[in-house]
């Protein structure tokens, strides 16, 4: 983590890569993923979680075959500026054209790995709203683990400049 004072901090988006520029700073190792978290939080953001559907995912014949609940996070970094002064849904992201996009996703199309679709869910996301970034969190309560566990899953986060169209997307 990071010791001593930070007098500025400016965090850049450019070409897919964080910039850190600092003046007066001094640092021991301090991770990029610490400050991209630190960033996001001062963000707007629209987030709908423990969206539940039914899908066939997973590496196993049988998951796919019979299939299984997934629960998914989604986080929307846009400005609400716009929608908040002007009280319009039109300046906003619809809650319920993301929900059904995800759900459309989950349920329609069958991926081996819950990566791939929380890269699909980012991607189609990024691709449909005018978001600058996306956290999808997808967990998987009937992965299929000896014993008991609280939780298995994956969680991406991508900016509109890195998640174009996957290879697997239709």
């Amino acid at each position: 983590m990071r010791r001593g004072k930070l007098n500025s901090l400016f965090l850049i988006l450019n070409s897919g890569s964080w910039i850190l520029n600092s003046n007066h700073a001094s640092f021991e190792s301090v991770e990029k993923s610490t400050y991209l978290e630190a960033f996001l939080q001062l963000m707007d953001k629209i987030f709908i979680e423990g969206m539940a559907f039914f899908g066939r995912h997973g590496v196993h014949p049988a998951e796919r075959e019979t299939g299984q609940r997934f629960l998914v996070d989604v986080t929307l970094y846009l400005d609400l500026s716009p929608a908040g002064c002007a009280d319009d849904l039109g300046k906003t992201v619809n809650y319920l054209d993301v929900y059904q996009t995800v759900g459309e996703i989950v349920c329609g199309r069958s991926f081996q790995l819950i990566e791939t679709l929380a890269e699909t869910i980012a991607a189609a996301l990024l691709g449909k709203f005018p978001v600058s970034q996306v956290k999808v969190r997808i967990n998987k309560p009937g992965a299929p683990l000896p014993g008991y566990f609280k939780a298995v899953g994956v969680e991406v986060l991508r900016g509109s400049n890195q998640c174009g169209k996957p290879p697997y997307a239709e």
